[in-house]
């Protein structure tokens, strides 16, 4: 069965355009100088400065209640999830519901458990997988809708984390519910302690790969997910020029073939 799956996958990858070889480009980064990089906006959200703009997560200012602190994040260019479907054998922690998958991320580190933060929900703001058992793995499938890898980025989609590191999980790249890439291996839990922002993985995809989901499956203990974002590839429209050079070329062709 694993080698008929196999070769589903390689002939869709195939049909994209692209071999498999998805990766795991970066890993355990300062999350807020990183959105930064990628010409994105943080602020903070509550502590002892509410609506400070941060540069790095040493620019947050502790102070409040943490349960109820996080961040607002703009990101132009990427997709955040737009639904999730969380398969939750184990539940680890309260309020550990998909919708905290949705949309950019609050958490990041600075939202201490408790009910509240900028979620508004009985947990921290992100998701815990856990895996006890082989048989007993949570499963978390984020929905980006039809996507296109970046041509020529090492940097096609990024998994923000919380605190809850040390475990292990697989990641794998959907078209439609099938398989069509995945990173080789496990890839170890990354996560720092509380607003330190240390976390998050960057993958790296094959240039050209369709795909419109990313699914992770705990293998061991725990791993706590607060929002995934995608490159949104942006076609550019033709110019004017360019538009009346190719209407002059195809009236130019009409013309030889009624000649012909």
């Amino acid at each position: 069965m694993k080698s008929s799956v196999a070769f589903v996958a390689a002939a869709v990858g195939a049909v994209s355009g692209s071999a498999l070889g998805a990766s795991v480009a970066a890993s355990g980064f300062d999350q807020v100088a990183r959105i930064n990089a990628l010409g994105g906006s943080v602020s903070q959200i509550g502590g002892g400065m509410n609506g400070k703009v941060l540069l790095t997560a040493a620019d947050f200012v502790p102070g409040g209640s943490t349960a109820l602190s996080g961040v607002s994040v703009s990101l132009a260019g990427w997709q955040f999830a737009s639904s999730a479907l969380l398969m939750d054998a184990a539940p680890t922690q309260v309020g550990n519901i998909a919708a905290l998958a949705f949309g950019a991320p609050t958490d990041i580190t600075f939202t201490a458990p408790g009910a509240g933060g900028p979620d508004a929900t009985a947990g921290d703001g992100s998701l815990s997988l856990s895996a006890s058992s082989p048989t007993s793995r949570d499963v978390l499938t984020l929905n980006f809708g039809a996507q296109k890898a970046a041509a020529g980025s090492a940097t096609d989609a990024i998994i923000f984390t919380d605190t809850d590191g040390g475990g292990s999980f697989s990641l794998e790249v959907l078209l439609n519910g099938m398989v069509v890439d995945s990173v080789p291996g496990a890839v170890g839990a990354t996560g720092g302690a509380f607003a330190s922002a240390l976390g998050g993985y960057i993958i790296d995809l094959p240039d050209g790969l369709m795909f419109d989901a990313l699914r992770v499956t705990a293998l061991s203990s725990f791993v706590e997910i607060d929002a995934a974002a995608v490159r949104v590839r942006i076609i550019p429209l033709p110019s004017a020029a360019g538009l009346a050079t190719a209407g002059l070329l195809a009236l130019a062709g009409a013309r030889r073939r009624r000649g012909a």
